[in-house]
């Protein structure tokens, strides 16, 4: 979530990074399916949540915000990032 002029026009990016990913076939399907997944749940759950946050940052009742606080993946960004970065596909262990 990036914020902008007015807490009612930030904006959301979502990156899916993949070290290997396949051309075609059905882990590519797979890996399709879960991106959209993850835009609806963006898209109908995180932003009907998030449209309400502004409504409580408009009313002064607090002076600081933290967003995202109990929220696993951008908590955990940069290890998973590190951890697709460093070691080839094919020598990970899962």
């Amino acid at each position: 979530m990036f914020p902008r002029r007015s807490p009612d026009s930030s904006i959301t990016i979502q990156n899916h990074i993949y070290q290997d990913l396949p051309e075609k076939g059905p882990a590519r399907d797979a890996i399709d399916e879960a991106i959209e997944r993850f835009k609806y749940v963006a898209k109908e759950e995180d932003y009907r949540g998030g449209r309400q946050i502004p409504l409580g940052m408009n009313t002064e009742a607090n002076s600081s915000f933290t967003i995202g606080m109990n929220e696993v993946g951008p908590q955990n960004f940069h290890t998973v990032l590190d951890y697709f970065l460093q070691e080839p596909f094919k020598d990970r262990k899962f």
